[in-house]
């Protein structure tokens, strides 16, 4: 009975954490993750995400984008000084705009999230609003979260300013980043500036520790001898998850800012790796 009952706390805790899973072997399944272009099966169709408006200069590494041009969430975008995109996910009809100049990572691998190496994400109010639906903007200093918020996000060199005007988002700073809580920012017109060095190793390594700890949780999970501690394990199992989540997420956006294309390409299967990781859920 307990087996069955554990069993269920740790599918419940992946479910909530939005991952898919396939059976691998006897012991673990970790789904690849869904984030790194290397990973990503054949983009869904229709593609999750276009760009509804273009203004200005913006292009991935193969092609201009352009009013209406579809967003497999996959491709990096640029935006010159002074371009916008407004952008509308597919599926959910969430909306918000980018403005260069500035790298970004638009509906990351068909989700409600965008990667921002640098560059200007504002929130569009009112729009893909659903019971338990949370669209991310995730960072080299960290990531904001939110149902339903008016929020701005501005990443420039070693500085991120994040304004909120109406509602509330729940932030998550990456170690090292100094002057931004963990926690909830709330609106009215709050502004929080934040100062990190980004540096894409020490983001790497930051996801690995994220994504250790949410692999031992799911352990603790298993290990657990009554139903008390394994409701208490089994809710610190989906902050940690909802934690290496973000911090991956911190982990690819500063991986963008990284020159070296040898480094880049160590960096990236670390973090690959870390992503499958942190997805695992382990069985007996």
């Amino acid at each position: 009975m307990r087996r069955g009952f554990v069993r269920g706390a740790l599918l419940c805790v992946a479910l909530v954490a939005g991952c898919k899973r396939e059976s691998t072997d006897a012991k673990t399944h970790a789904p690849p993750p869904s984030a790194l272009p290397s990973l990503v099966s054949a983009s869904p169709r229709p593609p999750p995400c276009r760009a509804l408006r273009v203004k200005g200069g913006a292009r991935t590494e193969t092609a201009p984008v352009v009013t209406m041009t579809p967003l497999d969430g996959r491709a990096w975008v640029t935006l010159e000084d002074g371009a916008d995109m407004v952008v509308r996910h597919g599926v959910t009809a969430r909306e918000f705009s980018l403005r260069g100049p500035g790298r970004f990572l638009p509906c990351r691998g068909g989700t409600e999230q965008v990667l921002v190496a640098s560059g200007r994400v504002r929130s569009a109010m009112g729009t893909g609003v659903r019971p338990g639906a949370e669209f991310s903007i995730a960072t080299p200093f960290g990531s904001l979260s939110y149902g339903d918020a008016d929020v701005e996000s501005n990443v420039e060199g070693s500085r991120w300013q994040v304004e909120v005007r109406r509602g509330s988002v729940a932030s998550d700073p990456v170690a090292g980043t100094q002057g931004l809580p963990t926690g909830t920012l709330a609106g009215p017109n709050a502004v929080v500036t934040a100062t990190g060095s980004a540096n894409p190793g020490g983001l790497v390594a930051n996801c690995e520790n994220a994504a250790r700890e949410a692999a031992a949780g799911a352990e603790r999970v298993l290990a657990a001898t009554d139903k008390a501690t394994l409701g208490r394990d089994a809710a610190l199992q989906l902050t940690a998850r909802r934690h290496a989540r973000a911090a991956c997420a911190s982990a690819e956006a500063g991986l963008d800012r990284e020159k070296d294309s040898a480094r880049k390409l160590v960096l990236k299967d670390q973090l690959i790796a870390a992503e499958r990781l942190w997805r695992t859920i382990p069985l007996r």
